[in-house]
């Protein structure tokens, strides 16, 4: 968590804030404490990050890049292409924060997520909007599996939210298999500055959730 003082009014919550060198520290607002002063949390690790220095409201939340032109792309949760590719440029930036769809448009009935897998459709069917894990040693097919899981979402846009524990982004592994197939892949990293996701370990910094604008 990090406070920081403003003179002259405060952001608004959930506004993106930049500290540290070069402005590599992002913190999202979570609270308005008094008139000039927020609390907020890190988005990225706050290493040298000390008390005194400045910090720069953006005024706006995070957004990520929306459209077609990111189909089959790689991102980091902020947006940003790691694909070793240029930026794509048919695209809308939108708030992860977003609305939730009207009762009306929303599915009351519980459904079944066909996969087109007879194995997990006939045995073990997975319910739509519900979890599953894969569990099992190395080179089993857990990869493939959850590949083919994703693109038989029977959604014209497949989007999957990986971890990676090096930067840059490696030539291989889950990540790079399901671009190769058309998916959109957000990737969370271990490392500086790409360091987002939901954690409970120790020695991990306080973080957030990753939106889906839609």
């Amino acid at each position: 968590m990090v406070d920081a003082l403003f003179e002259r009014g405060v952001p608004a919550i959930r506004s993106i804030l930049r500290a540290g060198m070069a402005g590599r520290v992002i913190i999202e607002v979570m609270a308005q404490l008094d008139a000039q002063r927020v609390r907020g949390i890190a988005l990225t690790a706050t290493q040298g990050l000390a008390r005194g220095m400045p910090v720069e409201d953006t005024g706006g939340p995070l957004k990520v890049p929306v459209g077609k032109d990111i189909s089959g792309r790689m991102f980091d949760v902020f947006g940003q292409p790691i694909d070793r590719l240029p930026p794509p440029a048919q695209v809308q930036w939108r708030s992860i924060h977003r609305e939730p769809p009207p009762l009306s448009e929303r599915s009351t009935t519980s459904e079944i997520f066909e996969t087109g897998i007879k194995a997990i459709d006939v045995l073990v069917p997975l319910e739509r909007g519900g979890k599953a894990g894969l569990f099992g040693g190395a080179g089993v097919g857990k990869t493939v599996l959850l590949t083919d899981l994703t693109i038989h979402d029977h959604g014209p846009y497949p989007v999957a939210v990986t971890e990676e524990d090096n930067w840059p982004p490696p030539r291989s592994g889950l990540a790079v298999s399901m671009v190769g197939r058309g998916v959109t892949v957000l990737v969370r990293f271990e490392t500086e500055r790409h360091d987002l996701g939901i954690h409970a370990g120790s020695q991990r910094q306080p973080q957030l959730r990753v939106g889906h604008p839609g």
